[in-house]
């Protein structure tokens, strides 16, 4: 049986069909956690997409963690596991009221019950947002990349909780910088010039969404300009499920290839299979392969890579007389950003467009409040 309640800050939705962006899901579970504890959950998610969550689960943030604005990731409460028998418990109270050196620490019980009256108070600081329970701090949770403070429009509460009363000092109705004008610009500037007579050298297919309009300016903003630019280097967005909004940006934009089944992400592997055409591999067993959105290879693999290609000799390039080593490198990071990425995930149309101002300048920095 699940007891709990959620606390969120929602921001403006992009596209109908979707729910609206969640710069905040506060969520304590009294009852019903995997764990089998009471437990905090603090979240994001964009797009449908969850990131990783922050869970407070009665033990406090060691002070040389991350803190936020000075405060604590999360603050101690008393556990089941804590419990002491009445003996224990005495003897505990006189070893820290009788001869003691330090301040006493007190400790405080989960801050939720069933049927208890709480006042519940929401901050946002420099760096994060700050939950305090009868006036007392339990949790920050940093602003996470991809979002600013301005971001939330809207505050939603549901779950096994009655509202007795809502005080809010100030959600702004719209993000200052948020226009969906500003990325629904049909300007002549984006669109994509007409195929090269030629072979091209470079050919960048890019899975998308139908619903991802924004997302897709953001690219011709961005990187994408540079392909237009050049005669030997073609950019082009593989989107599903036809509609009337999608037809007429793929005539205007002319950088849209429409492949045909329905668009979900079960089917996204048949957009990669449409990017290039595949043959069947000669041999009985497929070999061993690199799977993830973003990988970064040395000069000198590329060019064997190529020539191997011209000779029509291509395969499995990690067959040598010395064993491979095979690491991960934690800056492929599928969780959000964090500074020194080689990729990100889960990036609003702003920053996506803020990521790249950056690369021109050589820095890989998130885009975030701080």
């Amino acid at each position: 049986m699940v007891s709990q309640f959620m606390v969120e800050l929602v921001g403006t939705k992009v596209v109908d069909g979707e729910a609206p962006p969640r710069i905040l899901h506060f969520n304590p579970r009294i009852r019903g956690d995997y764990s089998g504890k009471p437990v905090i959950e603090m979240n994001s998610c964009y797009r449908m997409q969850w990131a990783q969550s922050h869970r407070c689960e009665g033990f406090a943030s060691r002070p040389a963690e991350e803190t936020v604005d000075a405060q604590l990731k999360c603050e101690k409460w008393i556990r089941d596991d804590d419990n002491k028998s009445e003996e224990s418990k005495m003897k505990w109270w006189v070893k820290r009221l009788i001869g003691r050196s330090k301040d006493v620490h007190i400790s405080w019980p989960y801050p939720f019950g069933e049927g208890k009256l709480f006042v519940l108070t929401l901050t946002a600081g420099l760096e994060g947002y700050h939950v305090n329970v009868d006036g007392r701090h339990v949790t920050s949770f940093p602003y996470r990349t991809g979002y600013t403070l301005e971001d939330a429009t809207g505050l939603s509460i549901n779950g096994d909780i009655d509202i007795e009363s809502i005080f809010a000092s100030s959600l702004p109705s719209s993000h200052p910088s948020f226009s969906p004008e500003r990325y629904l610009e049909m300007s002549e500037q984006w669109r994509a010039p007409p195929l090269p007579t030629e072979p091209v050298e470079l050919f960048i297919g890019i899975l998308s969404a139908a619903s991802h309009f924004a997302e897709r300016m953001a690219v011709r903003k961005s990187w994408m300009m540079y392909t237009r630019k050049s005669s030997n280097v073609v950019a082009r967005f593989f989107v599903a499920l036809v509609n009337a909004e999608l037809k007429r940006e793929a005539e205007f934009f002319q950088d849209i290839v429409i492949v045909p089944f329905m668009d979900s992400y079960d089917l996204v592997v048949l957009k990669t299979i449409a990017i290039a055409e595949y043959g069947e591999w000669p041999e009985e067993a497929y070999p061993s392969y690199a799977n993830g959105p973003g990988y970064v290879i040395s000069s000198d693999i590329a060019r064997y890579i190529v020539s191997e290609f011209d000779n029509q000799t291509l395969r499995k390039f990690n067959i040598t007389r010395r064993p491979v080593e095979y690491r991960h490198d934690v800056r492929f990071y599928q969780a959000g950003c964090f500074d020194g990425y080689i990729t990100a995930h889960y990036q609003s149309p702003q920053h996506m467009i803020c990521l790249w101002r950056k690369l021109q300048s050589g820095s890989t920095h998130c885009c975030n409040v701080r």
